[in-house]
């Protein structure tokens, strides 16, 4: 007998039960013929059929033939697995608060020529709720059509990393919040070649806690607020290659302003006629703004960068923009190189102090041991905190503790003058049970956090000669939404050297569900000007990273061929921006090139086109700016071809400085290019923004991703 047959009797036969025996198969309950508000499969490893469910369902699903009707919620159990064929419609009741909810797996499969279609039985946006994916739930849907519902698909709190989802080839439109949102999503998710329009809030909304999630190929048009909208806890993302058009407030939002979202790639999308600026974002590192085209935002900004640290704008192409990139307070940016692994044991045994530590705990200041050299500051205390990450001080009397941690963005918007490491920094906690490992022959209670200061010769917990002098801060935690009691425990440690160097090592992700990006790194806030250090982000593997002061390269945000032409008023504008690095970009027709505002300073400016701009670059700061080595001129004949501005005279014509206007700084221009740049086909150190790997191979998908020594 065929296996289906054979579920299809067992589920029948159930229903003869009594209602006891059903409710503890999490089958619907009849008492006095009134049935609860929602059906649950029995979560017994079985594949079901809208068919079948309509025969074994009672009145909860109805059809047949491909049609059918959903009056209350259904639950797909875990283990459990409901598949809609090619061609069925299921038609929720309006009204009735009816969700799909999806805890184990419901794959959908239409075909280019037969769609599956979901919808409510009114006419109105929100007419019934979601399909709503959690806890272990997964979702495999193509050629969909998701409409009138609140939330199209809604993935709420997915913990299960192995319960990978995709969305290919949907179409998802008529929804009164968001066609997709992502909330606490531990697992993969592909959303690919799909049409979202039209929704009342946001095309894709991602939040809280979501990682390695792929963006590929849609259509995000005419919602009523963006594209795609990413804030609170996003990263390691890709938003590749669609076409992102009408949405009322922007294109894509990046707005994590009290978390993380590192690493994110934007490239290749087309932006067209968006009612706010193409592309937002503030406070990310390691952002990725590759290839795009942007046309078409009368009186709006093109792309909008606040607090973008060790981040990269490169080869996009913006016309018909008021302003064509918006750049505020970033600031010099460092490199952290991957290394060689390496670990100094530290445990309850041998720490100088250890602490179990409850969430968002704080150990009492301390000494370093020796002057530790940074930014041209000398700090001798710190203080650690339960979330992986220790303030640094020049002095002792630290007199207040570091925040409740949000993220290293958190620390450093509210905290601008202070200095942070960040070592695996995410939301973590230890209030589970001991967990024992065995080191230099002794067992120990690991879990905790703490740390100790050796000198060279002593011996770690393990036995091992440490070579050098140095603090070693050790965290055993888990991640504070994980579950288990007893673990899974994360395993990260941050060292610090006599000479400045720091070291990040992790020895082992065990957690399922980071709360923020894991950051390593370091923001130095005192002395003079601020400097971020990106080490790594979302690292899901051993892996050790090591920052060396006296070697480290220039990894401040770049802005790399853009060609910006045809705005309104500015192509690039830099208000309160040092160290960022502007090079082969070609500024032609607009009004104003570039423009330096505020405190902007340190600026590498150089093998730029300015082509027939009104006025190329305007310095509007009292200090001076360095613009050797770029090359201007009045028209551009044809492709390639120029009316070359070569005289000084004609060059200083089209700068706005104190020659002009006292009130302006000083523009140095000379000696200047009389030929146009090309830029080099080979790496160039100039191009890079935060690590030693090639930026292409940074997927968004987990360890230590980069946007650095970028390959032409």
């Amino acid at each position: 007998m065929p296996q289906w047959i054979i579920k299809a009797w067992r589920l029948a036969k159930s229903f003869s039960w009594n209602a006891v025996l059903a409710a503890a198969l999490c089958l619907p309950v009849f008492t006095g013929g009134t049935a609860v508000a929602s059906y649950t499969t029995p979560g017994t490893g079985e594949t079901l059929t809208l068919a079948q469910l309509a025969a074994t369902s009672g009145s909860f699903v109805s059809g047949a033939d491909g049609s059918y009707a959903l009056a209350q919620s259904l639950n797909i159990a875990a283990g459990d697995t409901l598949t809609l064929a090619p061609g069925d419609t299921l038609t929720m009741t309006a009204g009735a608060d009816v969700k799909i909810s999806v805890e184990g797996t419901l794959r959908a499969l239409g075909t280019e020529s037969s769609h599956i279609v979901l919808t409510g039985s009114g006419d109105a946006a929100g007419d019934w709720k979601s399909v709503y994916v959690t806890k272990t739930g997964r979702v495999e849907l193509s050629f969909c059509d998701i409409s009138e519902s609140s939330n199209g698909v809604f993935f709420d709190e997915v913990t299960d990393p192995t319960s990978a989802s995709s969305i290919v080839s949907c179409t998802i439109e008529k929804v009164a919040w968001d066609g997709i949102k992502i909330k606490d999503m531990a697992a993969e998710l592909t959303i690919q070649g799909s049409t979202i329009q039209g929704a009342g809030e946001s095309g894709i909304t991602l939040r809280d806690r979501a990682d390695q999630v792929v963006i590929t190929g849609n259509t995000l048009a005419d919602n009523t607020h963006y594209g795609v909208k990413v804030f609170y806890g996003a990263w390691n993302m890709e938003i590749s290659n669609n076409t992102v058009s009408g949405n009322a407030l922007g294109g894509i939002l990046i707005n994590v302003e009290d978390s993380a979202g590192d690493n994110l790639r934007i490239t290749g999308n087309t932006f067209t006629g968006n009612l706010g600026s193409a592309i937002s974002a503030n406070y990310v590192a390691g952002l990725l703004i590759r290839g795009n085209t942007i046309t078409d935002h009368t009186g709006l900004t093109g792309i909008s960068l606040d607090h973008a640290w060790n981040s990269l704008v490169e080869l996009n192409t913006i016309s018909g923009c008021a302003t064509g990139v918006d750049m505020k307070n970033g600031i010099p940016g460092k490199k952290a190189q991957s290394a060689p692994y390496a670990w100094v044991e530290v445990n309850r045994n041998n720490a100088d102090t250890w602490d179990e530590g409850e969430d968002d705990a704080v150990l009492p200041e301390a000494a370093i041991g020796f002057d530790f050299p940074l930014n041209g500051q000398t700090y001798t205390h710190f203080q650690t905190q339960t979330n992986g990450s220790v303030e640094l001080v020049t002095a002792s009397g630290l007199s207040d503790g570091i925040d409740d941690y949000n993220g290293w963005a958190f620390l450093v918007k509210d905290s601008p003058t202070r200095s942070f490491l960040f070592a695996l920094s995410s939301d973590f906690r230890d209030e589970g049970a001991n967990v024992t490992e065995q080191h230099n022959g002794v067992d120990v209670v690991m879990n905790g956090w703490g740390y100790k200061h050796f000198s060279a010769g002593d011996v770690d917990g393990d036995g091992n000669t440490v070579a050098e002098e140095c603090t070693v801060f050790r965290w055993v935690m888990q991640f504070y939404n994980d579950d288990e009691a007893t673990g899974p425990y994360n395993d990260f440690q941050v060292v610090i050297f006599p000479d400045g160097r720091v070291r990040w090592s992790v020895r082992a992700i065990r957690g399922s569900l980071p709360s923020y990006s894991q950051l390593l790194g370091l923001y130095a806030g005192t002395g003079g000007a601020p400097v971020f250090v990106n080490a790594a982000s979302g690292v899901r593997e051993q892996a050790t990273y090591l920052f060396n002061p006296a070697t480290a390269g220039d990894a401040s945000t770049g802005l790399f061929s853009n060609t910006i032409s045809d705005c309104e008023t500015d192509a690039i504008v830099l208000t309160d921006v040092t160290a960022s690095r502007l090079k082969w970009n070609a500024l032609k027709s607009n009004p104003s090139g570039l423009k330096l505002d505020g405190a902007s300073s340190s600026n590498t400016i150089a093998s730029n086109l300015f082509v027939e701009n009104t006025v190329s670059l305007t310095n509007n700061m009292a200090t001076p700016v360095d613009a050797t080595s770029n090359f201007w001129a009045s028209e551009e004949i044809s492709e390639g071809n120029y009316t070359v501005l070569d005289t000084a005279d004609l060059v200083d014509a089209v700068i706005a400085d104190d020659d002009e206007d006292e009130t302006k700084g000083a523009v140095t221009f000379e000696p200047f290019l009389t030929e146009a740049p090309v830029r080099p086909v080979t790496t160039d150190d100039e191009s890079d923004a935060g690590s030693d790997s090639d930026s292409d191979s940074n997927s968004g998908s987990g360890s230590g991703c980069f946007i650095n020594s970028l390959t032409f």
